[in-house]
């Protein structure tokens, strides 16, 4: 059976590719990393929203599965997938695989399995990487990868945590509505000698709520943009000084990330993340090989 892989995650593109996949990958989401070359021969099927053009009226049940990108849906329907490949919002929505791949019927796309991808730990993007290779048959390729990721964090988990008793950190992931990030940031906090402030899924903050943790740091940045305009951001937000919701004793010394790069949970990625965490939590300047490039210092949260 021939397979035609449309990619809606960033991050499920890059293990494809990791995989050796990328002869079957027919289509993919607008912020995938994929090579230059490959580019002009996998179609794109998703844009983000233009906060200057009317919003859709209502999206269907089908967008509302696939991304929270606007979605080509004539382009999919043309591309006919054999999978799909999602990240979380399927978890999301509450309907199974089955009853998912039902409105994708009637809406076009017949025979197609949708593939959703939720990890809410490092292990589950390892159980990830285990089910995408079992899925197309590389389990061997995928059982090397995880082995070979797992050796890379620790190697720099020794290199760049603490030793001793880290700060709590707390990663503020989006605004105006402050959200704060969990899920496989804080394995890679503790990995990194710290404590996170928060411990499972992404938790939206709301100004009548404060944290009862006191964090020692805050790491600002958006998932999809670039160092600068976080810092842009967060610049904007001391102004209207939104973090004080955090009632801290003290005020926390406040980073700023570059999201994609620190977002990004491919294994390479992952091992980016951790030592972009090591060389904040650390403060040595001889390890500090990626400060000015992908992180940097801002200031306190509550100037």
């Amino acid at each position: 059976m021939e397979v035609r892989i449309v990619s809606l995650s960033a991050w499920a593109t890059q293990l494809l590719l990791d995989l050796d996949l990328d002869n079957w990958i027919t289509g993919c989401s607008h912020d995938a990393l994929i090579p230059p070359e490959a580019r002009s021969v996998v179609p794109v099927v998703t844009r983000p929203f233009d906060p200057g053009e009317k919003p859709k009226e209502k999206l269907t049940l089908t967008e509302m599965l696939l991304s929270v990108w606007d979605v080509d849906m004539e382009k999919l329907r043309e591309l006919q997938p054999t999978h799909i490949l999602t990240e979380g919002l399927l978890h999301l929505s509450g309907l199974t695989a089955e009853e998912a791949e039902e409105i994708l019927v009637r809406d076009g796309l017949q025979g197609c399995r949708l593939i959703d991808l939720y990890p809410m730990t490092v292990k589950d993007i390892y159980k990830g990487i285990g089910l995408i290779s079992h899925i197309f048959g590389t389990e061997k390729k995928g059982t090397l990868l995880v082995e070979e990721c797992k050796q890379k964090l620790k190697n720099t988990s020794r290199k760049y945590g603490l030793r001793r008793k880290g700060p709590v950190i707390g990663i503020l992931r989006d605004w105006p509505f402050l959200q704060l990030a969990g899920r496989w940031l804080s394995d890679l906090i503790r990995m990194a000698g710290a404590l996170p402030v928060l411990q499972g899924d992404d938790l939206f903050v709301f100004p009548e709520t404060y944290l009862e943790e006191q964090p020692d740091i805050f790491i600002a940045g958006h998932p999809f943009v670039s160092l600068e305009e976080n810092r842009k951001n967060i610049a904007s937000l001391n102004q209207e000084k939104l973090l004080s919701v955090f009632a801290c004793e003290k005020p926390p010394s406040m980073y700023v990330v570059d999201g994609p790069v620190f977002y990004d949970h491919s294994c390479t990625g992952l091992d980016t993340a951790l030592k972009i965490l090591g060389e904040i939590v650390r403060k040595d300047p001889d390890l500090s090989k990626r400060k000015g490039v992908f992180w940097e210092e801002a200031g306190s949260c509550l100037e």
